[in-house]
């Protein structure tokens, strides 16, 4: 049941297309295995390690393959029209702390398909949609939420992700402090080969009891950048939080969060939002670059 009401979502989803091809549906992804509390705990049978898994579907058959070349690894897949495909993705992918890693999740198909990218550990569990190479973009905002979890060491993240051939420089401007030591509101640059994943985690903050809190990446301004040598490249951004709680009480119950951004290119005025039909409150993050300096 629960793969039916994927597949229809994602068909549904792919049916979605804007003004330059805007659309989910593609040939080639690129997806980091993004930051998870798990990452930081002692793994026993009691405290099993995340997974990762991909889950892709097509409205016609097709087939493909996944590469982390960081780790070797190599899977080819098949699509059956209206089905789903699901590949594990082994935990030597995952981005363990701040830095560079040579772990981009390469995903290629010869005809378009949809592609659904799942975190998850018992009931502590994120997904997202993936978006196509072909509707990347050059500038992008992180979109986290205000750090609260009922576990330690649960950061808020965001990845950076090279996309095209040749060296891809990205500027970045952390709205709050990272645990790597990069100050709020000061630029710092990276190289990136294609493939080749940068992420930051939010410094930790004091927090009491059962409630462990830290800073909110909202609003850090990622944009790949020219240097003279090279042009403006593509990226792929992905945010959100190793284990965060959202609209509870205190720290209440906590789940990963873990979200591929828009890019600013594609940003607009009017949405529809959908209120969860079993919970009396609904929470909706909205965030504006016109509110920062321009650059």
């Amino acid at each position: 049941m629960l793969k039916l009401v994927l597949l229809n979502f994602l068909m549904a989803a792919s049916l979605f297309a804007y003004p330059q091809d805007f659309s989910n549906k593609g040939k080639e992804f690129w997806i980091s295995y993004g930051n998870h509390v798990r990452m930081f705990e002692t793994i026993t049978p009691q405290n099993q390690a995340e997974q990762m898994e991909l889950y892709m579907t097509s409205d016609v058959n097709t087939s493909g393959s996944i590469e982390v070349k960081g780790i070797g690894f190599t899977k080819s897949f098949s699509v059956t029209a209206n089905q789903i495909t699901t590949v594990s993705i082994p935990r030597t992918a995952a981005l363990t702390d701040e830095g560079l890693y040579d772990l981009g999740i390469h995903v290629v198909a010869e005809r378009p398909v949809v592609v659904y990218s799942f975190i998850y550990v018992n009931a502590v569990s994120g997904a997202t949609l993936c978006l196509p190479v072909s509707t990347l973009g050059r500038e992008y905002y992180s979109l986290n939420y205000t750090q609260v979890s009922n576990s330690g060491n649960s950061y808020s993240y965001f990845d950076v992700i090279a996309a095209d051939t040749g060296i891809t420089t990205v500027e970045i401007v952390p709205s709050q402090a990272t645990k790597g030591g990069h100050r709020a509101g000061i630029p710092f640059s990276v190289s990136l080969k294609q493939g080749q994943v940068y992420q930051v985690l939010g410094e930790l903050v004091p927090g009491g009891g059962n409630i462990f809190k830290g800073v909110d990446l909202t609003g850090t301004q990622i944009r790949s950048v020219s240097t003279g040598i090279t042009k403006c490249k593509k990226i792929a951004v992905f945010c959100g939080s190793g284990k965060i709680s959202i609209g509870c009480t205190g720290s209440g119950t906590s789940d990963n969060l873990y979200q591929q951004m828009y890019p600013v290119s594609t940003w607009g005025k009017t949405y529809i939002t959908v209120p969860s039909v079993s919970s009396t409150n609904s929470t909706f993050t909205a965030y504006s670059n016109q509110t920062l300096p321009l650059r």
